[in-house]
């Protein structure tokens, strides 16, 4: 998302993420959240509808005063109960959230859901709505951490999990292979020695 940053639509709404999406020229906020979850290896609702998004992750709700990096926000500019316009929380901190929002304005003078481009926007909690948080396929952290469970990735695995498993064992040197998400005998060979080195 912060590599998109500073992209322009075209005429008539006309934008990269809603060709990727196969409905452009329209409205174009979640299509942008769609294709950022896309390229992360998100198996995403696809849905270009901000309600419609909100509803399928219901489950996954939480509150405007627990909102962390990565969280999905959603706004209700109009006060009707419906989502509006969305964006992706970048950073958190205690009077603003930084989130990264596509067909948004640069600026508050312009539209805030049919803007024209992809923008870092501060906003208060109080113009938060609704947020979701995506069950993102792994986390690391600055501990060294690395939250994949074993039954997630096992050889022939694809996908988020295996790259950030990999990525993870590849700097703690258990990985000797490439980090490219594809499971195969090395990577089995690095778990089954973490597996050894913690007595699991």
């Amino acid at each position: 998302a912060a590599g998109q940053v500073g992209y322009k639509e075209g005429r008539n709404n006309s934008n990269k993420y809603g060709a990727a999406y196969g409905m452009n020229n329209v409205s174009w906020c979640m299509e942008f959240i769609w294709w950022c979850m896309k390229q992360a290896g998100m198996d995403w609702y696809k849905t270009a509808s901000c309600t419609a998004c909100y509803k399928h992750y219901a489950s996954r709700a939480v509150s405007r005063d627990a909102l962390r990096k990565g969280d999905i926000v959603f706004f209700d500019w109009d006060h009707s109960g419906d989502c509006d316009h969305v964006g992706i929380v970048e950073s958190v901190g205690s009077s603003r959230i930084t989130t990264i929002e596509g067909n948004t304005s640069s600026g508050n003078a312009g539209s805030q859901s049919n803007g024209d481009g992809v923008y870092r926007r501060y906003r208060t909690r109080s113009q938060i709505a609704k947020a979701i948080r995506p069950a993102y396929d792994a986390e690391t952290s600055g501990a060294g951490t690395c939250n994949v469970t074993v039954q997630e990735v096992k050889n022939g695995s694809k996908g988020g999990s295996v790259y950030v498993l990999q990525a993870f064992l590849k700097a703690k040197g258990y990985y000797t292979g490439k980090v490219d998400g594809e499971a195969g005998s090395l990577t089995e060979k690095a778990i089954k020695a973490v597996q050894k080195a913690m007595g699991l």
